[in-house]
């Protein structure tokens, strides 16, 4: 700990203060008790000043800012904004390019002659580990190799091995056979029928367990919410259904989204594929896990404070957190009016821009969503325009662990061999950032449970910790977070005039080891959380799009993710660099991972 103090005093001039957080790890029966200790008068003032000084909260108070508050971090539609049919016309040809082509061992190279007999044999594997992608799935229902309930069966046999297994991954919380093979054989029908409802159709998605799935229940993993079985669809969900995706079942996730971990003291710890020793990042934990132990190619969901791009960095899969309002939240449950946002997990760069384009767009029922310019995706022949400036603020940058660091700045060294430039940037009073936002997630968060009812009946001990936590929140402090919010936006577009991409880790550190007293209650770890929430937090405040891609590996095979973040409604711009840097790493296996179209 000492050299991560000297390291933030050399660096002092440069603007750097995120400052490493102390606090002691509960876990266990201390961790159990501790909701019900905190109630007693003098202890909870105790712990209330320490965690509010390692969190930084005091300075948080003290902090001077002329800003009026901003309550959405809604950004104004660019005058340059492409047509209706520009962008319908970029998202078809990236969807029939991806569906054309294969991936090979780098870059794209061409599928075999269509015009082939379906029967022939399909073209040599690749030299590399290379996951089962939307294309793949859409090309083999279309050849007749196999249909989607031949992969829904596969899928079942999958999910009964993992729930069997000695040490479950947890990837769902909730599935149905009959429902599974009812969408497969109604999709099965359509393909042979040759109507199939478009790209998606037959293709399998997890959904998580915070957006309303007809026929589950929604309970945001933890008891606090009703376990009867909802008769509707959240929007999203809608539009996935609607395009004949194969909904499998429902995510887990960390308990009411409170952590980055993957512990939810109802539904059990998820665990990381590549090694299941290891925590798979939430809160869209079991998005992650679905996706990289090769239950789908797409998953749903949410993220207030990183909750999916720190499970994909973890997990060696690609998340994308799009702009504020441009994919609507109506009809799931708020865990974050403001800073919370609707994206995809996918096992590609081309099956998020797919997913993405099919969720978003304006809903009827949303204002917030229907201010927004059209969903366009990059060109897949030139994802990148010339000229891209990429920003760094080296000392943020640094401030991971040195195998993450490596990984990094190596992503970063090969593209700027592509032609990208590199450019230095600064950023102070990160620190007041990080504050920002985890007042407004644990007001809006608290807000949330006592909408449904009292805390103390159902959430685990990390979560009710939290919760108490939030209770010391006051108005003025809300206030207060909101107009750091706007400071911060009105540094961000100074900072994208320079610059075109920022760019940081994704996490400080790779997937951490879950702990053997965390199956009793849970644990609560700040230090480790707020590693893994160090380079995340900014494009929540501020509703900046942000990808997380895969760029390395730790010495023990771990992920490592690069975080890229672009102005408001850029996510083509976004996508397009991932598709570049897809042809940077060379990908290896998960320790558990399965493949449903091939035995």
């Amino acid at each position: 700990m000492a050299s991560k103090v000297w390291f933030r005093k050399k660096n002092s001039e440069s603007g750097y203060d995120l400052r490493p957080v102390n606090a002691p790890r509960l876990s266990g029966t201390a961790l159990r008790w501790a909701p019900w200790i905190l109630q007693l008068p003098g202890i909870r003032q105790i712990f209330v000043l320490s965690t509010f000084w390692n969190l930084g909260l005091y300075r948080f108070r003290r902090f001077s800012t002329h800003h009026a508050p901003r309550f959405q971090p809604l950004a104004p539609i660019p005058a340059a904004a492409p047509s209706a049919e520009e962008a319908a016309r970029s998202v078809q040809i990236f969807q029939d390019f991806f569906l054309n082509t294969t991936r090979k061992s780098v870059g794209w190279v061409e599928e075999r002659d269509p015009a082939s007999p379906a029967g022939e044999e399909e073209p040599e594997e690749p030299r590399q580990f290379a996951p089962e992608t939307a294309a793949d799935f859409a090309r083999a229902y279309r050849s007749g190799r196999i249909t989607p309930l031949q992969v829904a069966q596969r899928l079942l046999d999958v999910l009964q091995n993992l729930e069997g297994s000695a040490v479950p991954l947890r990837p769902l919380v909730a599935w149905e056979e009959e429902d599974l093979l009812e969408q497969a054989r109604a999709s099965t029908q359509r393909f042979a029928e040759e109507k199939p409802l478009g790209f998606w159709d037959g293709v399998p998605c997890a959904i998580k367990d915070e957006f309303h799935l007809r026929g589950f229940p929604t309970q945001v993993g933890c008891r606090l919410f009703s376990a009867d079985p909802v008769n509707l669809d959240s929007e999203v969900v809608r539009r996935l259904r609607e395009s004949g995706a194969l909904l499998i079942g429902k995510a887990h996730m960390h308990e009411l989204g409170m952590g980055v971990t993957g512990v939810s003291t109802a539904d059990g710890v998820a665990r990381n594929p590549h090694d299941p020793e290891r925590y798979p990042g939430g809160s869209s934990s079991g998005c992650a896990v679905s996706v990289s132990v090769g239950l789908c190619p797409l998953a749903l969901g949410a993220d207030a404070g990183g909750s999916i791009r720190v499970p994909s960095s973890l997990c060696g899969v690609v998340g994308l957190k799009p702009t504020w309002g441009r994919v609507t939240p109506q009809d799931k449950v708020h865990l974050g009016w403001t800073v919370g946002h609707v994206g995809p997990l996918g096992a590609s760069v081309g099956d998020v821009a797919l997913g993405y384009a099919q969720i978003a767009g304006p809903c009827e029922q949303d204002p917030w969503s229907q201010l927004q310019p059209p969903v366009t995706l990059p060109d897949p022949e030139k994802p990148v325009p010339d000229g891209v400036r990429l920003g760094l603020f080296s000392d943020w940058f640094s401030d991971a662990d040195p195998e993450v660091l490596s990984a990094c700045s190596e992503a970063v060294s090969w593209l700027e061999q592509q032609g990208l430039s590199r450019n230095s940037v600064r950023l102070p009073s990160l620190e007041m950032l990080r504050s920002a936002l985890l007042v407004t997630v644990l007001s809006e968060m608290a807000a949330c449970a006592e909408e449904v009812g009292s805390f103390w009946r159902g959430a685990g001990p990390d979560a009710r910790i939290n919760l108490n936590l939030s209770q010391e929140l006051s108005a003025e402090d809300y206030l207060r977070a909101q107009r750091i919010r706007q400071f911060w936006l009105e540094k961000m577009e100074v900072l994208f005039r320079k610059v075109d991409v920022l760019v940081t880790p994704t996490t400080a550190i790779t997937a951490p080891r879950i702990p053997e007293d965390v199956h009793l209650a849970g644990e609560s770890d700040l230090p480790t959380t707020t590693r893994l929430m160090q380079y995340v937090l900014m494009p929540n405040l501020t509703g900046y799009p942000a990808l997380s891609v895969p760029v390395g590996y730790d010495s023990s095979g771990m992920p490592i993710g690069l975080q890229l973040i672009a102005r408001p409604w850029e996510e083509d711009l976004l996508l397009g660099l991932g598709l570049r840097l897809e042809e940077f790493l060379q990908k290896k296996q998960p320790m558990r991972h399965y493949r449903l179209l091939s035995q």
